[in-house]
């Protein structure tokens, strides 16, 4: 006969709870036996309350013993500063379950988040009050949260830490304000100005100014703590998104008809310098006035000067009454730009995670590239241990350090330092020789780079990503700068179905028509290998840059993103708006490219009103262009009425800045355009017959237009009643 106890525990959130013990007695046969009295007592029934003392004083007292020295020898890693500089650090031995967003303790008392973790335990972290309190060599320690004790049936006790998260304010106290990434009050005016009453004293100190100025900054106590949410908040997974199919009516032409906006989308604004991409997102925001729709706007990378046009902007049109501006100029660091934007979406997930709607509008996304090159060029002189730049990346940074040399203080590429033998950033002499002395110390870390490469793994080997074959070092940008991207979504329903909206300013020129084509057309060969691809490709952007039509031939101006940059962007986000740099002549507002300008929410995006319509649209502006491809010649008379209709198509859409076009006046503009009443018009003359047409309809069938405003349909009698008001303002007008 044998005895058997088990004993059943479970989990329950931090802890265990403990169960009542069953003791079975079991004979030979199996069969279960009542337990025998004690000795000396016979006919009494067992203690079992002694019975249980005992089974925890042999039992239970060694497993928590256990545990505790599991607890004690398992201890936080002590990381190790490889780099330091523009509020950001480059650490090596951190614990490997720590996630982005842990918070980081320093041993010089400074403190950090962790941003992005690389696959050979290289992490790259913000350091909070500026990277001047880090130096080469530092420890760094993951903090803490808890430890979770976790008990397993095959392993038995373990210990799971659970670690500290940087979280940031976005309570409802944050709508109206301006801050920065902490939550604090940001001051619109300059340093220069702010401080102009104690520059005289700060003149006997070189470092008193800026260090006043830190000191200032701390000390604004934080907006909205009573709701924190996380920094890098993790993106929603499949199963906590769903399909979008409701549209955000923005009242700019330009979105609603050409490239409808939906609800959880990720759309991009790309255009040069100068084209208006500032504004459209402005005009998107005073759109929403009304709407229900809470709205956050990344302010990064710009002067003081613009950042108070912004913000008076908003404030002349009641915007700040659903608006929350989050800045960081070009004199910050460029962590903290970077961290800015990460906060702009942490405030704006708050109302998509209540069940609202959101938008946020990331101005601009080059801080992000930037600060993925900054990374990397940095990560070129580490060794071994941090090497991910081929011969190929090390030009292409050289040539964007040399090209960010101009931009200010924070867009300047970092010297690349020594490993960590280095007893401090380089400075003086090597700083001058990184930043402003051209090629000749660039190339002197790029032997150093590709002699610390040998042997390591090429970033050049094609790895799956998203069901792409792409290089390692393209991989790891792409996980970096999607893992803000595709934070936008539109949540499923059990998970009270809100959305969060992004608009993304993207400073740059996307690839153009034949080159364009040609390309896609070469990467979708299968048969080919990805070396044969490569000299395909190499030997087509050399034939467009000699032709003067590539995107290497064209000057980038100040912060302006590489083409290859715009492209792999425009692959992440959803659909994006192309502007040209030419404004609209008559009206002063954009001019959109209608071939590079596209939605990939398709349909679902469009207002039931628009959704017959709004596609007729496209399609004549595309019928126009084929027409003038193929023509015979110039004065083809087909080509010639297509071009004229396509300027029709493209006056009727475009507006003045800072005005809204609602839904039913849309509507009637494109029955309008669509039916005939703008035929003999010219294209100079478009915008103001639309005004009038729209104001006379409005007047006439103020019922039908309330209508098509309140249900967001076009019913049979509805378009009846605008297609009868139409014809009778068109006449009126004409005879006036």
């Amino acid at each position: 006969m044998q005895a058997t106890c088990s004993l059943q525990l479970r989990v329950l959130g931090r802890g265990l709870v403990l169960a009542a013990p069953r003791t079975v007695l079991r004979g030979r046969n199996g069969h279960g036996l009542r337990p025998r009295a004690q000795e000396g007592s016979e006919g009494e029934s067992p203690d079992w309350e002694a019975e249980l003392a005992i089974f925890k004083q042999r039992t239970l007292k060694p497993s928590v013993a256990e545990l505790q020295r599991k607890i004690v020898a398992e201890k936080v890693d002590v990381g190790r500063v490889l780099y330091a500089r523009d509020n950001v650090a480059i650490i090596e031995g951190l614990n490997n379950d720590a996630d982005v967003g842990t918070c980081l303790a320093f041993s010089s008392g400074a403190a950090g988040v962790m941003l992005w973790r690389r696959s050979d335990n290289i992490v790259f972290a913000l350091v909070l009050g500026g990277a001047d309190l880090v130096s080469l060599g530092d420890g760094v320690e993951c903090q803490v949260k808890g430890t979770l004790q976790v008990l397993d049936d095959t392993e038995g006790p373990t210990t799971k830490r659970e670690y500290q998260e940087m979280m940031v304010p976005a309570g409802e106290a944050l709508v109206g304000q301006v801050v920065d990434f902490l939550g604090r009050p940001y001051p619109l005016q300059p340093p220069q100005e702010s401080s102009s009453s104690s520059s005289s004293s700060s003149d006997l100190d070189g470092n008193s100014s800026s260090a006043s100025q830190q000191q200032q900054q701390q000390q604004r106590a934080p907006i909205g703590v009573d709701q924190l949410l996380p920094l890098l908040n993790r993106q929603p997974d499949m199963n906590s998104r769903e399909q979008i199919n409701q549209p955000l009516m923005t009242g700019v032409k330009a979105f609603d008809i050409l490239t409808p906006l939906g609800r959880g989308q990720a759309q991009q604004i790309v255009g040069p310098q100068g084209s208006g991409k500032s504004q459209l997102c402005i005009d998107a925001v005073i759109g929403q006035r009304g709407a229900g729709v809470r709205c956050v706007y990344a302010a990064v990378g710009s002067t003081h000067e613009q950042l108070q046009r912004t913000v008076g902007l908003l404030r002349q049109h009641g915007c700040m009454e659903y608006t929350t501006v989050v800045a960081a100029t070009r004199d910050r660091p460029l962590g903290e730009q970077y961290a800015a934007m990460l906060t702009a979406c942490s405030i704006a997930e708050r109302t998509r995670d209540e069940g609202g709607h959101s938008l946020v509008v990331l101005n601009d996304v080059s801080v992000m590239v930037r600060m993925w090159e900054v990374i990397t060029f940095a990560m070129a002189g580490l060794g071994p241990a941090a090497q991910a730049a081929t011969d190929e990346d090390l030009e292409e940074l050289q040539a964007a350090a040399a090209e960010a040399a101009g931009n200010g203080p924070a867009a300047q590429p970092p010297p690349t330092q020594p490993p960590a033998a280095a007893p401090a950033p380089a400075t003086g002499a090597a700083a001058t020789s990184s930043n402003g002395g051209g090629n000749s110390g660039s190339s002197s870390e790029g032997e150093q780079g590709r002699t610390a490469a040998e042997g390591a793994e090429s970033p050049e080997e094609l790895v799956e990503y998203e069901g792409m074959l792409v290089s390692a070092a393209a991989a790891q940008r792409r996980r970096f700068i999607s893992s803000l991207i595709q934070r936008a979504a539109k949540m499923h329903r059990r998970l009270r179905g809100g959305s969060m909206t992004m608009l993304l300013v993207t400073p740059g020129v996307p690839a153009r028509g034949e080159v364009r084509r040609a390309r896609e057309k070469i990467e979708g060969y299968r048969h080919l290998r990805p070396e044969q691809k490569a000299k395909l490709l190499a030997a087509l952007d050399a034939k467009a840059a000699a032709d003067g039509g590539g995107g290497g031939a064209r000057q980038l101006g100040p912060q302006e993103l590489r083409t290859e940059v715009v492209e792999e962007l425009m692959s992440i986000t959803d659909g994006q708006v192309v502007l040209q740099a030419a404004r609209d002549a008559v009206t002063g507002g954009v001019s959109v490219d209608p071939q590079l300008s596209v939605s990939r929410i398709g349909s679902r995006a469009y207002h039931p009103a628009l959704e017959v319509m709004a596609p007729l649209v496209r399609l004549d502006l595309a019928q126009a262009a084929d027409a003038a491809r193929f023509a015979a010649s110039a004065d083809d008379p087909a080509a010639q009425k297509a071009l004229l209709r396509a300027a029709l198509v493209a006056a009727a859409l475009a507006q003045p800045h800072r005005t809204v076009v609602p839904l039913e006046a849309q509507v009637v503009q494109l029955l309008a355009l669509q039916r005939g009443f703008l035929d003999g018009t010219r294209p100079g003359d478009a915008a103001a017959a639309l005004d009038d047409l729209t104001a006379a309809v409005r007047a006439a069938a103020p019922a039908a237009m309330q209508d098509v405003a309140d249900s967001k349909q076009l019913s049979a009698a509805t378009e009846a009643a605008l297609l009868d008001a139409l014809q009778a303002c068109s006449k009126q007008l004409s005879a006036a």
